[in-house]
């Protein structure tokens, strides 16, 4: 560095105060930095007051004098220049940690390592970014979010879940599905040695249940024991089950689930859905028959009266020709067995539709003098 000597000094014997003409210290004269004075010895610089003043480390012990030349070493500088280096570095680290990073390219993109620095990911600016492998964009988002890329005819829509394949056979389903998973797809396989958890498309298996197209799902716990189950893509409702356990051999594929043995259930129950609501208590079967339970209130009326009350089902019927069974045998208030009476005297009219039911009562015989509790069960099809 260059010593500082720009204009002439002014000193006073025993004084510390040094005064400058055309001098220029503030900025390029540091305290600790040392400066000769007229007599030829080096001071230290102990405060820099303005451009034209500083104060001496200890007073000056030459003559008193006027415009005298002087030098000032700078000792100080190259700490001065490491710490801009080092402010230079730490706001260029700051802006990388804060994810300030410039728009890259497919040689060098944006976010890169030394060691492979054409791979990884680059800003394109305009709201666009690319995933880069071997200096080629793989994949590529715009800001209406929608992908492209060489990748692109891997990638899966919600509303084209088969790509850029016709999704009318299922033949260029699973071709494209082997196109896209090249690592999991087994073709011509025999399906015993799959036994990685995994769910796998397979093409013309070996040993498999049924069809020469499907999806196997593999469930394994350790090498001898493991669970398969096989979808037939032909054959939407149908799926098989074996298993491989304690090291021994598979079990006979066994047909898991299907519309046939949903219906034979039946007879060993075959519920699919009960539940209860405001309106009752419902039972669902598998094969279509449906049970509702429910109560209503009549009020009570005078003679040559018409009085109604309705039941909304807590499960509709696929229509009102289901069979419906109603008593009194629950009844509130004195005199309500009388009621009941009353009622089955002048009969009941009743009006189905499949969500509701309506008991009609006209008063051509006896009045009924206190409201009286229909239990009603109705027995009919939900499908």
């Amino acid at each position: 560095m260059a010593w500082y000597k720009v204009g002439t000094i002014s000193v006073t014997n025993n004084s510390t105060t040094v005064e400058g003409v055309g001098t220029a210290w503030v900025g390029a004269v540091l305290r600790g930095e040392g400066v000769v004075m007229p007599n030829g010895v080096l001071y230290e610089i102990d405060l820099v007051n303005s451009g034209t003043s500083i104060t001496l480390a200890r007073p000056y012990t030459g003559p008193t004098t006027s415009g005298q030349s002087y030098s000032i070493c700078p000792i100080q500088d190259y700490i001065k220049l490491l710490a801009s280096q080092a402010a230079e570095l730490v706001n260029a680290v700051n802006d990388t940690v804060a994810g300030v990073f410039g728009v890259g390219s497919v040689g060098l993109p944006s976010i890169r390592t030394a060691a492979d620095p054409n791979t990884g990911l680059n800003l394109l600016g305009g709201d666009e970014l690319s995933l880069v492998t071997g200096g080629v964009d793989r994949f590529k988002i715009g800001p209406t979010g929608t992908p492209s890329g060489t990748t692109s005819d891997y990638l899966r829509s919600r509303t084209n879940h088969t790509g850029t394949q016709p999704v009318s056979t299922i033949a260029n389903f699973t071709a494209e599905v082997r196109n896209a998973f090249p690592e999991l797809t087994r073709v011509d396989t025999d399906l015993k040695t799959v036994k990685l958890t995994g769910f796998y498309p397979v093409w013309m298996p070996v040993d498999s249940p049924s069809g020469t197209i499907g999806f196997l799902e593999v469930f394994t716990y350790s090498a001898d024991w493991v669970v398969q189950r096989y979808y037939d893509i032909a054959q939407p409702t149908l799926s098989w089950r074996r298993n491989f356990y304690n090291g021994d051999t598979w079990s006979p594929w066994i047909l898991e689930s299907n519309q046939i043995n949903a219906t034979r259930s039946i007879a060993s129950g075959g519920i699919i859905e009960s539940g209860s609501n405001a309106n009752g208590t419902y039972t669902k079967f598998a094969d279509g028959t449906l049970i509702c339970n429910g109560s209503i209130i009549l009020p009570a009326t005078e003679l040559y009266a018409l009085v109604n009350a309705v039941w909304v089902l807590p499960k509709a019927f696929v229509d009102g020709t289901y069979a419906l069974q109603h008593s009194t045998s629950n009844v509130i208030g004195a005199g309500s067995i009388a009621s009941s009476g009353d009622i089955v005297a002048n009969g009941v009219i009743v009006y189905k539709t499949a969500g509701t039911c309506q008991l009609n009562v006209y008063t051509y015989k006896f009045a009924i003098p206190d409201q009286v509790v229909f239990s009603l069960t109705a027995i009919g099809r939900w499908k």
